[in-house]
């Protein structure tokens, strides 16, 4: 294993190359820090998975005010971008920046050690004097609780029929297509496919409630009233089978039908587990979260910071190079 390590230990190690990642890594090129982004896939890896083509990454999302205080800014027209623009934009200041950064390593560990903390991953190990947390919480991917201990939480006779997203709605056409969750990222599924498609949403609560933005929520039940959108409410999928070509999807125990595609969209899973390995204390109901100081720094862990979805951020982009922008002026 190859040990990176200056004589005091590096200034950050920053695991994670989304958008708070990448933010925190471009200050720390700027100021000088000696520093690394480590990405265990490619840089903005969720935008690449989870986002449809051409869905754009918008600034003011949820109606967040977008203030940019450091490098990266996304103004003006930048300031809805769709998501290959955006994923190009962010390269160039990973380039322009000068930033370090490794992808395709997974971190499996940060202990305390050395300089303030040694994060290993399979083929190296890093001192470092700060670490920033910057996963995401996409990296898991929530999928069916009958399905969670399958690789890429799909069984390996459904994968295809029944997907965790959908890279290019538009070219889904003529089917009938059933989609599970209630939050935005399945109702914008649902208004992209219903159009050509026999759309149905299947969500466990009796309405969407307030997880939708209004613009989200407004144009589904215009949906729903027009008749180009079922809505399965207090519905939950407890079983899938193959049914020739179709899959049969069973709702609450009982009630089967079959459908051409299943699309789940759930969200994702806080790591925990790693979280807890690396001594952040999480705490919370329904969901657990890290306790932070004001800082972002984990109340436990000096020198460790929590940033982006895991420091609660959900899906405020602006929020989350600001963080990646606030912390390194904490350490600098």
């Amino acid at each position: 294993m190859v040990s990176f390590s200056l004589s005091n230990g590096m200034d950050v190690v920053i695991v994670g190359g989304g958008p708070a990642g990448l933010s925190a890594g471009v200050e720390a090129a700027a100021r000088g820090l000696e520093h690394i982004v480590l990405e265990k896939g490619k840089l903005m890896q969720t935008l690449l998975d989870f986002y449809p083509k051409e869905k754009p990454v918008v600034m003011n999302w949820h109606g967040v005010t977008p203030v940019f205080e450091g490098i990266m800014r996304f103004e003006g027209t930048d300031a809805e971008l769709p998501a290959e623009q955006f994923i190009e934009r962010c390269n160039r200041y990973a380039q322009d920046a000068h930033v370090q950064m490794r992808e395709g390593v997974e971190v499996s560990s940060v202990r305390p050690g050395g300089a303030g903390y040694l994060v290993t991953t399979s083929d190296a190990s890093y001192d470092a004097k700060h670490v920033i947390l910057a996963l995401g919480v996409f990296g898991r991917p929530k999928t069916l609780p009958q399905w969670e201990g399958e690789r890429s939480g799909i069984p390996q006779r459904l994968r295809g029929k029944a997907v965790l997203s959908l890279k290019d709605p538009d070219a889904v056409s003529g089917l009938d297509v059933l989609i599970a969750g209630g939050g935005d990222s399945a109702v914008e599924d649902a208004l992209r496919l219903c159009s050509r498609n026999n759309v149905s949403i299947s969500y466990r609560q009796a309405d969407f409630g307030r997880r939708l933005s209004p613009e989200n929520h407004a144009a589904a039940i215009e949906c729903v009233r027009h008749g180009h959108l079922t809505t399965l409410f207090g519905t939950n999928i407890t079983a899938v089978d193959l049914a020739g070509e179709r899959l049969a999807v069973t709702l609450n125990g009982s009630d089967t039908r079959e459908y051409d595609r299943l699309v789940v969209r759930f969200g994702g899973t806080t790591p925990l587990e790693f979280l807890a390995g690396c001594g952040v204390r999480c705490a919370g109901s329904p969901k657990a979260k890290p306790v932070l100081k004001d800082s972002l720094e984990s109340a436990d862990c000096p020198g460790l910071y929590v940033i982006g979805d895991l420091a609660g951020v959900k899906d405020a982009i602006v929020v989350a190079i600001q963080q990646g922008v606030r912390v390194i002026r904490d350490i600098r």
